[in-house]
């Protein structure tokens, strides 16, 4: 059925693919909170529905259980954005590269607009899921 191939919003039109965006902001925010690594991200996608297949991390190519950490890290972070990230056996896949801030008043742009998008999720998810 198609609504699974591209879900619609209320308004019945696609949703905006903030893909590249958000890992532009998720790979922003990662280099803030690990400055001693030259880190870097490529998104893997499946074709069809806009979800991510697995991300790969750079520059932490010789320490495989932190290259790990930092990739499930990376991987909550998008989770909590909204987005599924998930390899899907026998599927075909395509690279997704983040896109860099142009300079530091950029960069610090993306950081605030990552915060706030990461505490207005955790608000929402303490809104939807109250202890009971």
């Amino acid at each position: 059925m198609n609504d699974q191939i591209c879900p619609t919003d209320r308004n019945g039109s696609p949703p905006q693919d903030t893909r590249v965006e958000d890992l532009s902001l998720v790979q922003v925010e990662m280099q803030a909170r690990h400055p001693d690594l030259d880190l870097g991200f490529c998104a893997q996608c499946h074709y069809g529905p806009p979800n991510f297949a697995f991300l790969v991390v750079y520059g932490v190519d010789h320490d495989t259980a932190r290259r790990r950490a930092i990739r499930a890290e990376a991987t909550g972070l998008l989770e909590r954005l909204g987005h599924r990230v998930e390899l899907e056996r026998g599927c075909d896949v395509y690279c997704l590269d983040p896109r860099a801030p142009e300079g530091a008043h950029e960069r610090m742009e993306m950081l605030r607009r990552i915060r706030s998008g990461l505490a207005e999720a955790d608000r929402v998810s303490r809104v939807q899921s109250p202890k009971g």
